[in-house]
């Protein structure tokens, strides 16, 4: 059976699991924000450019 020790450890472990995740989900979400402005900056310049042949 598990002692308070044991589950006080465990819950350290959780919480220190939680934030390295947290921590991984930020990164993530920053590099994606610059990949979709990048992309969405490129599809601007596309149809500006599309439009211009045009007209």
């Amino acid at each position: 059976m598990a002692t308070k020790s044991d589950l006080s450890e465990t819950e350290l472990k959780l919480i220190k699991e939680i934030e390295q995740t947290r921590k991984e989900i930020r990164e993530v979400e920053a590099r994606m924000v610059r990949w979709m402005f990048l992309f969405w900056t490129g599809q601007v310049v596309a149809m500006v450019g599309i439009l211009k042949w045009l007209f």
